[in-house]
């Protein structure tokens, strides 16, 4: 079958254009400036919407109260003994070591007598020599008297033969005394502990030798009984008027955190001691170690009790920092002390922003907690703060009635660990509700500030070309 030639096929159909009419582009403008105005009050909204105020509170509270002094200090047996050798020698033998118990007399080490021995044996046979002289030397005496009895000695005689007998009776007596001396030296040979105590170190070995000629050798430390040990605290001179002996004291060591030791001041000492241009005392403070977890050379951090009061009324140390704006207090005369603070310098602050004192300098002296000086640390703030306060300093804290209106209530502080001050004054009672600092809510929505839900995206306008 033959193909049809190309001219006698039918033309092809025209192509369908599809075209955008001027009065549907105009629409689709309109549409989309009324989204872009609606996002836009939205967002205007939101941003002038005036937040909700929302008070964080607390509650008056009864707790034990204490006023601290910090410092740091080094652990210690209260009798520490370097025990030496008086002789020269080398070490034979051990008999103690590390960590062990020892009484006084024991024996701890023994250094080699040979020589020693040796010197004992030499001092007897010279005090025998010198017994045998003497008694010679009594005998010419004797001899010579009675001569002189019968007119057959002269009198020169007699001297000679007095002052030989007292000669050799002299040298008796040296010879005495030499044996002595190297009797006890040889009893030095035996090292012997001088107190009941605990072997802390032990500097020698077995086959050293020890030169008791040039100086004293230490062959072992020993501790007194470790059941009773003293911390000597270091503390600045700022602090020293408020440590007396007989004061309470709670010291803790790192390798027990979770544990708090009591301790006594037993003495301050008056010798000051200056380490770059600052002035430090020792306080000398008695420790009862009777399970013997403590151990010398440990580093205690030790909080000298000042102060304490038990079951007083306290408030968190935010409610006495917080100060409202007078915007915010409702009553007039709330409103006005509130403006009279702002006046006074007195910035407002809420619970969060407000700083916490413990690098502000105390006005009563006294310092506390996380404030007090530890090791050469800041020093604590006022009564609002972390710090101690002087005692019937005037305050106030802030309280909410069933309005949500602010009410102002003026206190005396008292005592201060760093958390919670001691307060009273009228109106002041167990459970009182007082402000800590205030919190900001938003009152709308943040799925409001726009007209689209989550994911979805503006339709197109009518041809789907969303073309102007």
């Amino acid at each position: 079958m033959n193909a049809a030639p190309l001219s006698d096929l039918p033309p092809p159909l025209p192509a369908k254009v599809t075209t955008t009419t001027p009065r549907r582009r105009w629409l689709i403008r309109i549409a989309l400036l009324l989204i872009v105005a609606a996002i836009g009050f939205g967002v205007w909204t939101t941003l002038s919407e005036e937040p909700a105020l929302s008070w964080k509170t607390s509650q008056v509270s009864r707790k034990d109260i204490e006023t601290t002094v910090s410092s740091t200090g080094t652990l210690e047996a209260v009798t520490t003994v370097d025990v030496g050798t008086q002789v020269s020698g080398r070490v034979i033998e051990l008999f103690v070591d590390y960590n062990d118990d020892v009484k006084a007399g024991q024996l701890l080490a023994q250094i080699d007598p040979t020589l020693l021995s040796a010197e004992v044996d030499s001092a007897r046979a010279g005090l025998a020599q010198q017994q045998a002289t003497a008694v010679l030397a009594q005998q010419e005496l004797e001899r010579v008297e009675f001569l002189a009895e019968h007119q057959a000695s002269s009198l020169q005689e007699l001297q000679v033969a007095q002052a030989g007998a007292s000669e050799a009776a002299a040298r008796v007596a040296s010879a005495r005394v030499a044996l002595e001396r190297a009797q006890r030296n040889l009893a030095y040979a035996a090292i012997v502990s001088p107190i009941d105590g605990t072997v802390v170190d032990r500097l020698v070995e077995v086959g050293q030798t020890v030169n008791a000629g040039t100086s004293t050798p230490t062959l072992y430390t020993l501790a007194g009984d470790l059941e009773e040990m003293q911390i000597l605290a270091t503390v600045d001179e700022a602090d020293i008027g408020l440590v007396s002996p007989g004061q309470a004291t709670t010291f803790t060591v790192q390798a027990w955190p979770e544990r708090t030791f009591e301790g006594t001041v037993r003495q301050v000492r008056l010798q000051s001691t200056t380490t770059d241009s600052v002035v430090t005392y020792t306080a000398v403070i008695d420790v009862s170690n009777s399970d013997r977890v403590l151990r010398p050379g440990m580093t205690a951090s030790v909080d000298f009790v000042v102060a304490s009061a038990e079951g007083a009324l306290s408030v968190p140390a935010a409610a006495l920092r917080f100060k409202p704006d007078p915007d915010q207090v409702t009553r007039t005369g709330d409103k006005a002390a509130a403006a009279g603070s702002a006046r006074t310098g007195e910035r407002p602050t809420s619970g969060d922003t407000a700083r916490s004192g413990g690098g502000a300098r105390s006005g009563g002296g006294a310092r506390s907690g996380g404030g007090a000086r530890s090791g050469g640390g800041a020093r604590s703030g006022d009564s609002a703060s972390s710090g101690a306060a002087s005692s019937g300093t005037q305050q106030a804290v802030w309280t909410t009635d069933e309005a949500g209106s602010l009410r102002r209530i003026p206190v005396q502080v008292g005592l201060s660990n760093g958390s919670f001050t001691q307060v009273s004054g009228e109106g002041v009672v167990e459970g009182l509700t007082v402000v800590t600092g205030q919190q900001t809510v938003s009152t709308v929505e943040s799925s409001s500030s726009s007209p689209f839900q989550s994911g979805e995206a503006p339709k197109r306008g009518p041809g789907g070309s969303g073309g102007f």
